[in-house]
C-alpha cells in the first residue's frame, strides 16, 4: 500500500483516520481478537449502566424521606424498585458477557476473564447488596428479613450455577398487592381531585385579583374628583368670603340712601293703591 505525501491533516479527526489505516495496514492479524474487543466493549458499556443506576437509586433514597405526601412516598418506592431490578439485571448480563468464551485459547487468554470476574464479585458484595441492605432498612415491614434472605441467596445463586446464563432472571421484589394498588388509585383519584379544586381555586382568585385592581382603579379615580371637589370648595368658600365682605362694605357706605328708597317705595305705593280705590268707587256709583 502506498500513501500518498500531498495528503494533508486538517484536524484532530483526520490524524486519528489516518492513525487507524496505517495501524490496520501495518497489523492484519488484530481482526482475530475483534469477537473479544467486542465482548469488551459491550461488558464496559453495561458497567457504566450499572454504575449510573447505583448513584441514581442512591439519589432516590436520599430525597424519599423528603417528600411529606404519601401519594409521592409510594411513587418513589415503586421507581426504587425498578431501578433495583434493572440494576440486578444490567449485573445478569455482566455475568452472562464474562462467561461468553474467546474464540482462541492462547497461554493466559483467561486472565482478563478471571479479573473481570473479580470486579463482578465486588460489584455484587459492594454495591448491588450494600443497595439492598439500605432499601431493607428504608422501607421497614414485615416481610424485610424474609426479602433480604431470598435476595442474598438469588444473588448467589446466580454467580455459582454454571447454567446461570440460560436461567430467567428472578425478581427480587414482590408486585404490589392488590390492597396497595387500590391505595395508589385512590391517591390517585384523590390527586386529580385536589388538582381540580386548586384549579378552581386558582381561577376565584384570579377573578378576585381582577376586581380588586378595578376597584383600586375606580378608587383612584374617586380620589381625584373628591380632590377636585374640595379644591372648588375651598375657591367658593374664598369667593363667598370675598363676596359678604363686599356686600357689609357697601351696606355701611350707602345705608341713608337705601332708607331714602324705601321711604319713596312706600308712598308711592300708598299713593297707588288711593288712585285704585277711587276709580272702583266711581265705577260703582
Amino acid at each position: 500500500m502506498q500513501w500518498k505525501v500531498s495528503a494533508e491533516i486538517y484536524n484532530i479527526d483526520t490524524l486519528i483516520q489516518r492513525v487507524c489505516e496505517i495501524e490496520a495496514h501495518c497489523n492484519p492479524l488484530k481482526q482475530k481478537d475483534d469477537f473479544k474487543e467486542d465482548i469488551q466493549d459491550e461488558y464496559l458499556k453495561h458497567k457504566i449502566c450499572f454504575m449510573n443506576l447505583y448513584n441514581d437509586i442512591n439519589k432516590y433514597m436520599e430525597n424519599y424521606k423528603s417528600h411529606e405526601i404519601q401519594h409521592d412516598k409510594i411513587i418513589k418506592r415503586i421507581q426504587i424498585d425498578d431501578m433495583i431490578k434493572k440494576l440486578q439485571d444490567e449485573l445478569d448480563t455482566l455475568y452472562k458477557i464474562n462467561r461468553t468464551p474467546p474464540l482462541k485459547l492462547i497461554g493466559n487468554k483467561y486472565s482478563f476473564k478471571q479479573k473481570r470476574a473479580e470486579e463482578i464479585q465486588n460489584l455484587r458484595d459492594e454495591l448491588l447488596i450494600d443497595i439492598i441492605n439500605r432499601y431493607n432498612q428504608l422501607f421497614q415491614d414485615s416481610k424485610v428479613e424474609t426479602r433480604k434472605v431470598q435476595t442474598l441467596k438469588s444473588i448467589q445463586s446466580r454467580h455459582n450455577t454454571e447454567t446461570f446464563c440460560n436461567k430467567k432472571s428472578n425478581s427480587y421484589f414482590k408486585e404490589l398487592s392488590n390492597t396497595d394498588k387500590e391505595t395508589l388509585n385512590c391517591w390517585h383519584i384523590k390527586s386529580k381531585e385536589l388538582d381540580k379544586e386548586i384549579e378552581d381555586i386558582g381561577n376565584i382568585a384570579l377573578r378576585i385579583s381582577e376586581r380588586a385592581e378595578k376597584l383600586t382603579s375606580e378608587s383612584a379615580k374617586q380620589k381625584h374628583v373628591i380632590e377636585d371637589i374640595v379644591s372648588h370648595v375651598k375657591f367658593t368658600s374664598s369667593e363667598a368670603t370675598s363676596v359678604n365682605a363686599s356686600i357689609r362694605k357697601l351696606i355701611r357706605t350707602s345705608s341713608n340712601v337705601t332708607f331714602c328708597c324705601r321711604i319713596s317705595l312706600t308712598v308711592a305705593t300708598m299713593v297707588v293703591v288711593a288712585v285704585i280705590i277711587v276709580l272702583a268707587i266711581k265705577k260703582l256709583v
